[in-house]
């Protein structure tokens, strides 16, 4: 991996979504067998991606543009950090003009459309190793509200730990970690009023039930889980 200390012009806008895609040099090489088949070998681990791009400039940024071109990046041939999307997000990715860009072309009264081809170094794919959990990577955002809000932030036996409610408000001191409880058993610090929602994990699915519903429940064992909010 290379690092560039010359940035695409901070007052020039991003890319435009229009036009705008990604094509992977391939780092695979395939083989024609006499037999009709093909025989496939890995021959590259690291590889560019190629970006087509195009901005909208104004007459200045334009003019900007062009002279950054042929000053800093020496008519092309320099490499620079241009802030990009790919599928792993948008993130400055060292690149370089991989032919002479099209344009200034007028568009309207004063505004000037330049397309490129950009060279990115390295081909943007996620750290080495998640190819191997793909579900984390498609279920992420259930995964982050999983951990962040649902999954308990102690083990059981672990020592006290507070519940509060949305307003901060503390209503709960847990000495027993995140063992199954009543509700009726619970050590409140403040009397509830029953229209508060706490969140419960019954037979292995988390619901949200009223207080005051969960109370008549004496007979039920619920695993409590953090989070207590008001109606």
């Amino acid at each position: 991996m290379i690092a560039s200390d010359i940035d695409f012009p901070a007052g020039l806008p991003d890319a435009l979504r229009d036009g705008y895609g990604l094509e992977h040099v391939s780092p695979f090489e395939r083989t024609s067998m006499q037999s009709g088949r093909s025989r496939s070998r890995r021959t590259f681990t690291s590889v560019p991606t190629r970006a087509d791009v195009a901005w909208f400039f104004t007459e200045n940024q334009a003019a900007a543009f062009e002279a950054w071109f042929r000053d800093e990046i020496h008519d092309g041939v320099d490499w620079f950090n241009c802030t990009l999307r790919t599928p792993v997000g948008v993130g400055k990715y060292v690149c370089q003009f991989a032919e002479m860009y099209r344009g200034p072309i007028l568009v309207g009264v004063n505004y000037w459309r330049v397309s490129a081809k950009l060279e990115i170094w390295e081909r943007p794919l996620m750290p080495e190793g998640w190819g191997d959990f793909p579900w984390f990577v498609t279920g992420a955002s259930i995964f982050d509200m999983a951990m962040n809000r649902e999954w308990p932030a102690h083990a059981a036996g672990a020592p006290e730990i507070e519940l509060l409610s949305e307003d901060d408000l503390f209503l709960l001191l847990e000495s027993s970690g995140t063992e199954a409880v009543k509700i009726s058993q619970l050590p409140l610090a403040q009397p509830l009023t029953g229209n508060e929602y706490i969140p419960v994990v019954q037979s292995g699915v988390t619901k949200k039930s009223k207080a005051s519903d969960i109370s008549k429940s004496d007979t039920t064992n619920y695993a409590l889980y953090y989070g207590i909010s008001k109606d």
